[in-house]
């Protein structure tokens, strides 16, 4: 495969904008779950658009190298402040929508921020609120004002634009064990991963994508919204997760692709076998095709036998990209059984996000993937955590040297924190992440993710977090030791003991030392990230509120 070719932003921009002109980019979704219209916003009018927005942001003042935050909902207006703030030079700041004001604040003052984008809906009551309590000189923007506004774009906006090896995004880390770092990556990391899955993945028919993750997220800024732009494919702005209007929404569009977190995919799943439950008559004919696809290679074949299931997501349903935590092997065999093909992909913020992913040809179970083509991957020699290097891997931590130079070698390498495996193909496998290994008494140390693997298809638990808390009591205390919370329905409480012997019988399959200790059930969900990874810091911090100890 031809390494990618360098470009700037703004040559990409019209690049594209010209070979797919009058064909639509974006859809937005406008009016109520049940009477709704799809709204377009067409390739020339988002590179239009965003020249306008570069010229207004010029005109007030914006300088080479500012900061720029977009607090915006995920619509095809995302698109205009996305191109328009580095045409006119300045740095884009994704900002999650639904943080705190004051977690908002911290990132407004910490970039030091002199613009915030927003819309015309309730992110402009958010962004006046900021504005208001921001320490520093911080002006607000209505991304629609912009758009509706009628002048001629007459700056050189191509003078402006930022080389591709300098910063051209600051995305701030979802802050899963500590404060939020601003991670610096040039448009140069970004464009290569691009360009390399846009030819693992292309297809002879368009790309047709519901976007359902957020797009302050790098996972979807990449693989979600870039990655079909640049293949004149077509992105559908769902604005919601209710099951059954997800569903509706890949029936009115024909969706031939999904970017996906686990989390997802397996309530796509329990929704699914749901509905096949509510009658003897689709249960029979849904465990007796499963039994026959086992033997069938042919997805196309699969795909007709499963011709009912197909039909309730309008047909067209190919392929699903899971990335953010690890996929459950099970949900992605069920998927691949019905005729749906699911890849996974594994990065970080810090490497704009993909280092590797499996692909059509490319996919062996357990694994995720062979990193890109172009990208070194190797394990360090004393605690096997992955390294990579290559020009995905960021520029560095924002005014934050010493967390800089403590991931990030002098020659080039960044340690992901993940402990993994590579076999003699390339294939990588995650065996847990070294921050979050419980080491027990013993020495012996245990991965979270493969106790919560083992546990998470119990009847009735809705989630699982598998954390090492310090042991109060008996031989083990003072010392780490396997503990399991178990989120249970408040209707199932009763059913604990029935559940916590599921529990116990499914751990028997692991090494006894691996083996939970203890099981805390709550009712309430588990804090998580954006991306729907679990805190298992707070998880830790909820456990001491409520004085529950091991």
């Amino acid at each position: 495969m031809a390494k990618p070719e360098q470009t700037d932003i703004y040559s990409f921009l019209k690049s594209v904008s010209e070979r797919y002109a009058s064909r639509p980019a974006f859809f937005g979704r406008q009016g109520t779950a049940e009477n709704h219209t799809w709204i377009p916003l067409t390739y020339s009018d988002v590179c239009h658009h965003a020249e306008k927005l570069a010229q207004k942001l010029s005109s007030l003042g914006l300088q080479k190298g500012d900061r720029v935050l977009i607090l915006a909902k995920s619509r095809p207006e995302y698109s205009v402040g996305f191109f328009g703030i580095p045409l006119a030079g300045g740095i884009i700041v994704p900002v999650d929508i639904r943080l705190s004001l004051a977690d908002q604040k911290f990132i407004s003052e910490f970039s030091e921020a002199k613009f915030v984008l927003c819309m015309n809906d309730e992110t402009r009551a958010i962004g006046e609120k900021l504005v208001q309590n921001s320490a520093q000189e911080l002006r607000l923007l209505s991304i629609n004002d912009v758009m509706t506004e009628d002048f001629a774009v007459t700056a050189d906006l191509a003078s402006l634009t930022r080389p591709t090896d300098e910063t051209f995004l600051m995305a701030f880390t979802s802050g899963t064990t500590s404060q939020p770092k601003a991670v610096m990556l040039t448009f140069r990391s970004v464009h290569f991963q691009v360009d390399l899955a846009g030819e693992l993945f292309s297809t002879k028919k368009d790309f047709r994508l519901l976007s359902i993750l957020p797009l302050h997220h790098m996972f979807e800024i990449t693989g979600g919204f870039l990655l079909p732009f640049s293949r004149g494919g077509s992105v559908y702005y769902a604005n919601s997760l209710i099951p059954h209007q997800i569903i509706s929404f890949f029936k009115e569009n024909k969706i031939r692709d999904l970017l996906v977190v686990p989390l997802f995919l397996r309530t796509l799943k329990k929704g699914i076998e749901s509905e096949i439950r509510t009658s003897a008559l689709k249960r029979i004919w849904f465990y007796s095709t499963v039994r026959l696809a086992r033997f069938i290679p042919s997805k196309s074949i699969r795909r007709l036998l499963f011709y009912p299931l197909h039909k309730k997501f309008g047909g067209d349903l190919h392929q699903i990209i899971s990335g953010a935590s690890a996929l459950d092997l099970k949900v992605g065999k069920f998927f691949e059984l019905i005729g749906v093909s699911v890849f996974e992909g594994y990065g970080m913020t810090e490497t704009a996000p993909v280092i590797s992913c499996s692909s059509p040809g490319i996919n062996k179970p357990g694994s995720i993937g062979k990193a890109l083509d172009g990208i070194e991957v190797k394990l360090h020699s004393e605690t096997q955590e992955i390294l990579v290097r290559g020009p995905i891997v960021m520029q560095g931590y924002f005014k934050n040297p010493e967390a800089t130079a403590a991931c990030l070698s002098a020659d080039g390498w960044f340690n992901t924190g993940d402990v993994g495996e590579i076999d003699s193909d390339g294939f990588i496998t995650i065996k847990g992440r070294n921050k979050d290994l419980i080491v027990l008494g013993s020495g012996k140390k245990v991965a979270p993710e493969e106790v919560e693997e083992s546990l998470r298809e119990i009847p009735n638990v809705q989630e699982i977090c598998v954390l090492g808390m310090k042991s109060s009591q008996g031989a083990t205390k003072g010392t780490e030791i396997v503990t399991a919370v178990v989120v249970v329905n408040p209707a199932d409480a009763i059913l604990q003991e029935q559940i916590q012997k599921s529990l116990h019988q499914a751990t028997m399959q692991l090494s006894y030392y691996k083996r939970p200790s203890k099981f805390i059930f709550l009712t309430e969900p588990l804090p998580k990230t954006t991306t729907l990874k679990v805190k298992k810091n707070l998880v830790k911090e909820l456990l001491l509120k409520q004085r529950i100890t091991v």
